[in-house]
């Protein structure tokens, strides 16, 4: 069923950023080892009073903004948006779901919901499941030292297309406004896809998260040391970027 194979690569997109955005908080293994969070009614008194003692807890405040229904279901409703479109013409993510509602006993299709099930508890607590299919396809699309250039290039792409959204020569209206910058950081990242991967780039995209944090999970010491280096490379970059606009 390629709208379920769709579904689950979206998906990943979205968990994948969810653990991103937490190895960047400096926080993972605090946010990792916190339990479910509960909902009002299944709090006893010892659970409120527990949650009220460690409410200044960082990690506890990245879990809670992390499972804000809001902010994690638009985006896999977005998700679901774009997989529905290889179901038919026209469809909605409403679509996909009644179309996997009717093949609910398939065993293809409990698999897939399963492995959804088991990476969407496993990125609030920071990390990707071990045994997770999509990574593993992603991380076989992408080799390490291709992934890190990749990483690098798309970057220094943003870097310089937000120098040139905020340089003197370019309107003040246009520096002032955060939606410009990031319109051109946007149009700077997919002529950078095309441009290095012009064949293949949409799959690239699509699976380029997953296998990232993948091979950072699965090699810390050789590939996550040389990601670190790139991000601080960049962050570098950026700063001086910061400094030359003040001057």
């Amino acid at each position: 069923m390629a709208a379920m194979q769709k579904l689950q690569e979206e998906v990943a997109v979205v968990y994948s950023d969810v653990v991103a955005t937490i190895s960047s908080s400096g926080i993972p293994p605090r946010v990792a080892s916190l339990p479910p969070l509960l909902t009002h009614a299944d709090k006893s008194n010892d659970d409120i009073n527990d949650a009220a003692s460690h409410k200044d807890d960082p990690a506890l405040k990245m879990r809670q903004v992390i499972e804000q229904p809001l902010l994690l279901q638009t985006a896999l409703m977005e998700a679901a948006e774009r997989a529905a479109a290889h179901l038919y013409e026209g469809a909605s993510h409403e679509d996909l779901q009644a179309e996997l509602e009717r093949h609910e006993d398939d065993p293809e299709v409990q698999l897939a919901t399963e492995a959804i099930n088991s990476a969407h508890q496993e990125c609030i607590r920071g990390r990707l499941p071990d045994n997770y299919p999509v990574a593993e396809a992603a991380c076989k699309m992408w080799d390490k030292h291709a992934i890190l250039d990749t990483f690098r290039a798309l970057g220094r792409a943003k870097l310089q297309a937000l120098e040139v959204a905020t340089c003197s020569a370019v309107s003040t209206a246009t520096r002032r406004s955060p939606g410009g910058a990031l319109r051109a950081c946007a149009t700077a990242e997919d002529a950078t896809w095309r441009s290095l991967w012009p064949s293949d780039y949409e799959a690239r995209r699509r699976s380029f998260q997953t296998a990232l944090e993948r091979h950072t999970a699965n090699d810390r010491r050789g590939f996550g040391q040389r990601r670190e280096a790139i991000e601080k490379e960049l962050a570098r970059e950026a700063r001086k970027q910061a400094f030359s606009r003040r001057s």
